[in-house]
This record gives structure tokens, sequence and C-alpha cells, in this order.
């Protein structure tokens, strides 16, 4: 399987490039690009990274973008344990 490597959310994570922490994202105007928020789902933290392409082509993790700021924002509903501890997502391809 071509994602065997991919053994924690930590690992997916590595995938995405660069991470910066902005929280402060949720004031802009964002347009999801990727996966979808259900009723009574919360985002937790939100990342902007620099190479989605992953996230958008193999998995349903939701993905934003800032169209003005041309920035892809990642949006992340779990908190409180360790990525290292998550398993990844479900992957299609």
């Amino acid at each position: 399987m071509k994602f065997e490597h991919i053994n924690s959310f930590a690992d997916l994570a590595d995938l995405v490039g660069d991470m910066v922490l902005a929280n402060e994202m949720t004031i802009r105007n964002l347009q999801i690009i990727n996966g979808d928020i259900c009723v009574g789902e919360t985002v937790f933290q939100f990342y902007i990274i620099s190479n989605p392409e992953f996230l958008l082509k193999f998995t349903d993790e939701l993905v934003f973008y800032d169209d003005e700021l041309c920035l892809y924002v990642w949006g992340i509903k779990h908190f409180g344990t360790s990525w290292q501890l998550l398993p990844p997502p479900e992957f299609h391809e």
C-alpha cells in the first residue's frame, strides 16, 4: 500500500510542509476546499500549511483557502491528544 509509511497523524502532518498555528484565521473569509464540517463538530486549531497537495488528493481532511492572502489552512477537529498517538485518517486515491 502506498500509505503504509503514514502511521500517525504526526506522520501526515510531516507531509504538509511548514505549519504555522493561526487560530486567528477564523476572522478571515475562508472557503472550504476539502472535507466538511458536520453539525456539532468543532474545529479546534487552524494551521497555515505550505503544501496542501497530499491532503487535497488523498484525504477528506478539512482544508480552507484564503483567496485574498493566497493561503491554505488545515482545520484540526481533535484536541488534547498527541498527534503521535492519533491514527491517520482514511486515505483514498
